[in-house]
């Protein structure tokens, strides 16, 4: 290669540096993968809107009773709306009796203060983000440090404390964007009220809440994982074209139940086909209560063929299948 040719290459590989450089795109940022903390806790409010209520049967107007009353993980009336929020909003969803932002591998305490300090109200509030759990403890409601109410932190405004909650009425009402004075209100004016943090709050949400800013949680939001299961009890014999399938739902923990149906597909194949979903209440199965019996008969389908079936469960709004079950081959 001639010295002219040597130097033309050059140039032409300082010249695709240059362009490179200059038209490169700049990688995206960890914070732009982030959510918003407002889409969180607006799609629970597609769930539990303002004035529905956290019960079973979800009527209007709300009847808290035995029978009526949702459980989550353990929990009812406030403390079971906010552990179901929690689950959501930040992927904590530990099976037990502590509270889950007492656990200090999810959430930090941010602090305390009296409902009737002034001054140590405003501070506390001051550190809250929204999407933060509030809590409130009442010693002259409870000889003990038990929780009276917890609720979702919204934002502050003076002394008014903005909160979504639920069972303010004592019928399990869910009430958004709910002002209550602590200091004023004769219930709680001489409580204590406690905030806290989870510590995924940065990791999902950035900083501000809307996706911006800081990396700090140290933990990945994980896969909320139900423990509500439905299995296949009984395929009855094969007919020429309908099949009919028996199936029993657990619930151990009561989470929230919303429908069940069928899967089938041809033996060999890959592709599953839904042919029905049937409402938990539809049948009398109650919301929160393991169920038995429940029975579908699937029609349309072709004589002389084999076929596998699972069962499909709605449970918080997520999906579980129920083990394959199969072979079974329809009549001539």
């Amino acid at each position: 290669m001639n010295r002219n040719a040597k130097s033309l290459l050059a140039i032409g590989v300082v010249l695709a540096l240059t362009l490179s450089l200059v038209f490169a795109v700049p990688a995206t940022s960890s914070a732009a993968t982030k959510g918003s903390i407002d889409t969180a806790i607006n799609d629970i409010l597609k769930v539990y809107p303002n004035g529905s209520c956290f019960t079973k049967d979800k009527r209007t107007p709300c009847d808290r009773t035995t029978k009526t009353e949702m459980v989550y993980r353990y929990f009812n009336r406030c403390i079971g709306f906010v552990k179901y929020a929690t689950a959501r909003i930040y992927g904590t969803n530990e099976v037990g009796y502590n509270f889950e932002w007492n656990n200090k591998v999810y959430f930090d305490e941010i602090g305390s203060a009296p409902a009737n300090n002034a001054n140590a109200m405003a501070a506390l509030l001051n550190k809250a983000k929204k999407g933060d759990i509030i809590t409130v403890t009442n010693k002259k409601e409870s000889s003990t440090s038990e929780v009276q109410h917890a609720m979702i932190f919204l934002y502050a405004d003076g002394s008014l404390v903005f909160v979504y909650h639920c069972n303010w009425d004592r019928h399990c009402g869910i009430v958004y964007d709910d002002p209550i004075d602590f200091s004023r209100n004769d219930r709680y004016r001489d409580a204590t009220m406690t905030i806290y943090h989870s510590k995924n709050y940065e990791y999902l949400y950035g900083e501000y809440g809307d996706g911006r800013d800081g990396e700090s949680g140290p933990v990945p939001k994980p896969t909320i994982k139900p423990d509500s299961k439905i299995t296949i009890k009984k395929v009855d014999s094969p007919y020429r074209s309908e099949i009919g399938v028996r199936m029993k739902i657990t619930n151990p923990t009561h989470l929230h139940l919303e429908k069940y149906g069928i899967q089938y597909r041809k033996s060999g194949t890959s592709a599953w086909k839904t042919y029905k979903n049937v409402s938990l209440n539809e049948y009398g199965v109650s919301y929160g209560v393991s169920g038995s019996g429940l029975y579908i008969k699937v029609a349309g389908l072709k004589p002389n063929t084999k076929y596998q079936f699972r069962a499909v469960l709605k449970v918080d709004g997520m999906t579980v299948y129920s083990p394959i079950k199969g072979i079974y081959k329809t009549k001539k």
